[in-house]
């Protein structure tokens, strides 16, 4: 039994990552952008109340409410 173990290991090729990332290592790049981006000007953003009422988020009906507190299923 061990001899089939020991065959299937060699058999198997070691893996392999598809995803290569340019530049080093991901997680080293990542602490040094942070402190570079906390230097940044901040951007507002606009609430919904600032919208035209064209652009607004409609309200939402009691069916559509009743839907998202059961999961989707109708009562």
């Amino acid at each position: 039994m061990n001899q089939i173990a020991n065959k299937a290991w060699k058999v198997i090729k070691p893996h392999v990552p598809l995803i290569q990332f340019k530049k080093g290592d991901r997680l080293s790049q990542a602490g040094s952008q942070r402190s570079h981006l906390d230097g940044q000007n901040t951007v507002k953003i606009a609430d919904d109340i600032d919208l035209p009422l064209k652009y607004r988020r409609k309200p939402m009906t009691e069916l559509e409410m009743q839907m998202i507190e059961t999961g989707g299923v109708p009562l």
